[in-house]
């Protein structure tokens, strides 16, 4: 009794010297609060590196290294650097494939899906797996609810080799658990905030433990909209009308409201970004226009719902339009007649019964989505064979084939290496895949219970890693290799066969076509030509009519341009000639100016030249117009009187004697006279040669501000008819 007695003194005297040589600190720490955690990342970094370090501590929190070790490799977290997501664009396959299977299947409807579609919390990816934009997302919005769960876990060790170097965490940031509802919280801070995503979650923190679907995609396409990423925006959309469509839970009418208020907010918006969507996808404003325009009535009517908008869903993600056929085709008869025996055998059932379904039937139904998924979905018939297709005429033909049914195909035409090409794992067709792991997870949902007695995860795996394979290439397959040489050979083809087609063109129109030809055989009939016909020149109308004028002149493009288009045209198919020429040469605005020989019966004369500028169509007049120098010129010397004034040509009378006398005479000396002959002072041809470009400066271009037009609209029925015959030929 005695040594029990001195075991237990000396105990109690070793703790106590034990509790009192710790630090205080060490025996009360405790780790900081996860939204305080939470409002650290958000503020310093960026999303996916946010995600990286919640990830890693996650992974340090369920280790068995030391304090030490785990230090450091969070230092090391803390250090990396990781590459930043510009946007979180998603499509939702599990709503995508549900509204599917509604439209396609008698086994299932809008109700039976919203009675087993169970609503899972938010999971986090281990390190290992490759995080995809929209998990980044998830796993950002839900920063605080994930690192509870790591506190949790082991708060000591936690606190032991979490730390923040040179910062000191905001530990009056707290998280109060609340049920308070998160929709109708988004909802609120959606219509009324105008702060970024950062700012609105530190608001919201306060009362949300995790959010889930519907929120998460509002507030994305907040996101989104702010970084005005249009596709990924439009993406979020189509979510958000998928999943107001499936869920079990009704907005209440507050929170429709709200919803009603953001969404006339966009639509108002959405109008002005026609031509940047346009740019992406010519389908995406109508589609968008469409759902936003749909949603209110959702509102009005739970179960209103419109198949037609879920195709075009369809097809802008598989693109692939004409869903109905493919839905229907022969080829799927069994596999529809298997998915609508289970899908009608457990809709049979209450929705938690004693017995819900007999192993035998749980068994088949469950054999036969894995046979879907793994077997079905690969089948050459769905998927396309894994060959070469060499001859031109088969690869035409099998691209006929739906993109989403020739996967193997597309993957064998995409390498030319025989090597790489045995490596090559025979894919399966997505979308039915896609529809197998739906309808296997609207089981699982429906029998939750029996799935975990039946310890079927191993089959599970495989239907996973079928869809995994989809998009598992071997190393010697570069993705954008192959599509770059596709696209290096396709331009190459399609440049040697324009070459081709515009040696054939030019060939027929060298034949056919007047020379220099500019017209496009594949364009229209109003098509604008800036054709000048060869050799055309412009010359006096009549030479021997033109007052001495002869100068040729070249024509331009804005002077041809006051013919009439059709007639321009017509002329290169042969059916007329255009011609332009001057006449009407003469001296306008004269007047009589002094010699130096001090002589009034002599006298020089100046003016402004004139002449008609004039159009012709095999040979009958299209156009004139009048053209006056601005400057003017002496033109004449010739005798002082007003018959040779009014003379507004003078070439006749060029070399006539003109006879004066002397006014005071000559005595008897000499004979009392003097002789001149009559001149021309300037070279009328040079005059017109100066005043030319500006003359053509101010010709107008209005064809009515022509002092004649006639557009002889009579040509244009012969111009259809040559037009017509020669695009034929």
């Amino acid at each position: 009794m005695k040594q029990l007695s001195l075991i237990l003194c000396l105990t109690v005297v070793l703790t106590t010297s034990l509790a009192q040589s710790l630090p205080e600190e060490d025996t009360l720490a405790q780790p900081p609060s996860a939204a305080a955690i939470a409002k650290h990342l958000r503020n310093n970094y960026g999303m996916v590196k946010s995600a990286y370090l919640t990830q890693m501590a996650w992974k340090f929190a369920h280790s068995f290294a030391s304090s030490d070790q785990l230090s450091q490799q969070w230092l090391q977290a803390l250090d990396n650097e990781v590459i930043e997501y510009q946007q979180f664009n998603h499509i939702n396959t599990h709503a995508l494939m549900a509204q599917t299977l509604i439209e396609y299947s008698n086994g299932m409807n809008l109700n039976r899906w919203r009675m087993v579609d169970l609503v899972h919390p938010p999971q986090l990816p281990t390190v290992d797996d490759e995080l995809s934009p929209n998990d980044v997302f998830q796993i950002w919005l839900n920063l605080p609810y994930f690192w509870q769960q790591i506190i949790d876990f082991q708060p000591q060790q936690t606190t032991q080799w979490l730390s923040f170097p040179e910062v000191e965490l905001d530990q009056s940031v707290t998280e109060e658990p609340s049920h308070a509802n998160s929709l109708a919280n988004v909802l609120a801070w959606l219509q009324n905030s105008e702060t970024d995503l950062i700012e609105a979650l530190q608001r919201l923190d306060s009362t949300e433990t995790h959010y889930h679907d519907l929120s998460v995609a509002l507030m994305r396409q907040h996101h989104h909209w702010q970084q005005q990423n249009h596709l990924a925006f439009s993406n979020d959309w189509i979510e958000i009308y998928q999943l107001i469509e499936l869920s079990p839970l009704l907005l209440t009418a507050d929170e429709q409201q709200k919803l009603a208020n953001i969404i006339d907010q966009i639509r108002f918006q959405w109008e002005d970004l026609t031509p940047q969507l346009n740019a992406i996808d010519e389908r995406l404003h109508g589609l968008i226009e469409q759902v936003l325009k749909e949603l209110p009535n959702k509102f009005k009517n739970p179960d209103h719902q419109l198949p037609e908008l879920n195709q075009r869903f369809i097809a802008m993600a598989f693109g692939y339009a004409d869903i109905d056929s493919y839905m229907e085709h022969p080829i799927r008869k069994e596999l529809q007649e298997n998915l609508e025996v289970c899908l009608n055998l457990s809709s049979k059932q209450p929705l938690q019964p004693g017995e819900p379904i007999a192993d035998n039937q749980f068994n088949s139904c469950f054999d036969e989505f894995l046979k879907w998924g793994n077997i079905s979905s690969i089948d050459a018939s769905l998927s396309g064979k894994q060959v070469r297709l060499d001859n031109s005429i088969s690869l035409y033909r099998a691209l006929e084939i739906p993109s989403l049914q020739i996967p193997n195909i597309l993957a064998m035409q995409a390498i030319t290496d025989e090597n790489c090409q045995q490596q090559l794992k025979a894919r399966a067709n997505l979308f039915e895949w896609l529809l197998a792991a739906e309808t296997m997870a609207w089981f699982h949902d429906r029998w939750p219970g029996i799935f975990a007695n039946k310890q079927a995860q191993d089959q599970l795996n495989s239907l996973i890693s079928t869809g995994q394979a989809i998009d598992d290439f071997p190393t010697c397959y570069q993705q954008a290799q192959p599509l770059h040489q596709q696209f290096q050979n396709l331009q190459a083809k399609w440049q040697k066969l324009k070459q081709e087609i515009n040696n054939q063109i030019n060939s027929y129109a060298g034949d056919e076509l007047s020379t220099n030809s500019d017209i496009n055989l594949f364009g229209s009939i109003e098509q604008t030509t800036k054709h000048i016909p060869e050799g055309l020149v412009i010359k006096p109308c009549d030479i021997s009519q033109s007052c001495g004028a002869y100068i040729e002149l070249s024509p331009t493009i804005e002077l041809m341009a006051l013919f009439p288009n059709h007639l321009r045209l017509a002329t290169q198919f042969g059916l007329g000639e255009l011609s332009i020429c001057y006449d009407q040469v003469s001296w306008q605005n004269r007047s009589t100016v002094p010699t130096h020989l001090d002589n009034n019966k002599i006298a020089n004369f100046e003016g402004q030249l004139s002449l008609q500028l004039n159009g012709l169509y095999n040979q009958e007049k299209v156009f004139s117009k009048t053209l006056v120098s601005e400057q003017r010129n002496i033109y004449l010397f010739g005798e002082n009187n007003e018959e040779t004034l009014q003379m507004e040509c003078p070439l006749p009378i060029i070399g006539k004697q003109i006879n004066t006398t002397l006014d005071r005479g000559t005595f008897g000396l000499l004979p009392n006279r003097l002789t001149f002959l009559t001149a021309q002072k300037i070279d009328i041809n040079a005059v017109i040669n100066n005043n030319w470009n500006t003359w053509l400066a101010s010709i107008p271009i209005q064809q009515e501000e022509l002092e004649f037009y006639e557009p002889l609209n009579g040509v244009k029925t012969n111009l259809n008819d040559a037009f017509l015959k020669h695009v034929n030929a």
